[in-house]
C-alpha cells in the first residue's frame, strides 16, 4: 500500500462524512403546530452530530491531500498515524450510527455501514504503512527518467 491508497480512502471517507452529516442536518428540522402557528424546531443532537461529521470530513480532506504532497512525504509517520486515528473515529461513529445511538434518519444504514468499512480500511492501511519503510512509499524513478527540471537523473 502507498500514500495514494490513503488519499483515495481519505477522500471516500470524507465523502461519507459529508453525506452522513447532510442526512442528519436535512432531516433534523421538525414542524409543530402551536396554537395555530407553524413552529420549526431543530433537533439539537442531530445538528451537533452534523457539525462533528462535517469537521471530520474537512480534516480528512486536508490530511489526505497533504499526505501525498512533498510536505507529507517527509512526515509520513505523522500522517499515517493521523489517518489511522481518523479511521478509528470513523469506525466508532459508524458503529454508533448502526446501533442507533445517534439521531435516526432515512438512509442511515448505508452511511453507517460505509463508514464502518471505510474506517476499517483506513486503520488497515495505516497499520500496513507504519510497517513499511519510507523508501517503499516513495515513487520510483528509473535510471533513464528525467527529474522535474528535465535533466537526466545522473546529472543530479
Amino acid at each position: 500500500m502507498n500514500s495514494r491508497t490513503g488519499l483515495v480512502l481519505g477522500l471516500v471517507g470524507a465523502a461519507l462524512d459529508f453525506a452522513s452529516g447532510y442526512l442528519l442536518l436535512s432531516q433534523s428540522m421538525t414542524a409543530t403546530n402551536d396554537m395555530g402557528m407553524l413552529v420549526s424546531n431543530y433537533n439539537q443532537s442531530a445538528v451537533e452530530w452534523s457539525v462533528v461529521l462535517f469537521s471530520l470530513g474537512i480534516s480528512l480532506i486536508a490530511t489526505s491531500i497533504l499526505s501525498v504532497s512533498s510536505f507529507g512525504m517527509r512526515r509520513m509517520g505523522t500522517f499515517v498515524g493521523l489517518m489511522a486515528a481518523y479511521g478509528g473515529v470513523m469506525f466508532v461513529i459508524g458503529s454508533l450510527m448502526y446501533s442507533g445511538m445517534t439521531p435516526m434518519v432515512t438512509g442511515q444504514l448505508y452511511s453507517s455501514v460505509g463508514m464502518l468499512v471505510a474506517g476499517a480500511l483506513m486503520i488497515i492501511n495505516g497499520a500496513l504503512m507504519m510497517r513499511a519503510k519510507p523508501q517503499e512509499m516513495m515513487p520510483e524513478m528509473k535510471a533513464g527518467e528525467n527529474n522535474q527540471a528535465g535533466q537526466p537523473r545522473s546529472q543530479l
